[in-house]
């Protein structure tokens, strides 16, 4: 995966997104001490976006 975002101390911290292999946006929103803490989630099948989630504050709204 490919991450575009804010580092401090070499952890993601801040804003940022994550990408797949295919250059398709997986997660964008806030991170804390590398680990996705408030944002959207992505997930594709045959190129559409399939799921749309949500993390608030480091939880995952409909876990797997």
């Amino acid at each position: 995966m490919k991450f575009e975002g804010e580092f401090i101390n070499g952890k993601k911290n801040g804003k940022g997104k994550e990408f797949n292999n295919d250059n398709k946006i997986v997660f964008e929103g806030e991170y804390l001490e590398n680990r996705r803490w408030n944002g959207k989630v992505f997930e594709y099948l045959n190129n559409d976006v399939k799921v749309e989630d949500e993390y608030i504050n480091g939880k995952r709204l409909n876990e797997k």
